[in-house]
């Protein structure tokens, strides 16, 4: 009787660290979780002509709607517009993290390649405002980031 009592004590070891493993495992598995991003062959294209005008404490930012660099590749389907502003006690601070959220979405349905696109906001003087547009395509997937529109209002 004691080599099968042995071998259940073993096996109940034996279990409770398989178990532990595996919750290891799925506690710490693949790291950081990001959404998927489409084959670099079909990535909407990027906007190149971001541009900006300040009129008191309003902003327009200003783009065409970029021509894909592909025949296969479709038309981007929106334009997502980010911002970040820093404290200007951060204005010249070149190691300060940007946080950016998106602050607005234009969508481009219906319109050609060339065509002109716009967003417009009031903004809070006293701060460094930071900019970038980042196509998508009709399944929602990101193109690559715009160049960014850097001004202190």
């Amino acid at each position: 009787t004691m080599p099968c009592r042995t071998f259940a004590f073993m096996s109940h070891r034996c279990a409770a660290i398989l178990l532990s493993v595996l919750l290891a495992g799925m506690l710490f598995g693949c790291g950081r979780k990001l959404p998927p991003s489409p084959p670099s062959q079909y990535m909407p294209p990027v906007v190149a002509d971001l541009a900006f005008r300040l009129e008191e404490n309003r902003v327009t930012l200003s783009w065409t709607v970029p021509q894909p660099q592909d025949k296969d590749q479709p038309a981007p389907a929106g334009f997502r517009v980010f911002r970040a502003r820093q404290v200007s006690a951060e204005v010249d601070c070149s190691s300060c993290k940007l946080d950016f959220k998106q602050t607005g979405d234009v969508t481009s349905k219906g319109q050609k390649p060339g065509s002109s696109l716009r967003f417009s906001e009031t903004l809070l003087p006293g701060y460094k405002y930071i900019y970038k547009v980042v196509a998508y395509d009709a399944k929602g997937f990101d193109g690559k980031e715009s160049k960014l529109i850097e001004f202190v209002l």
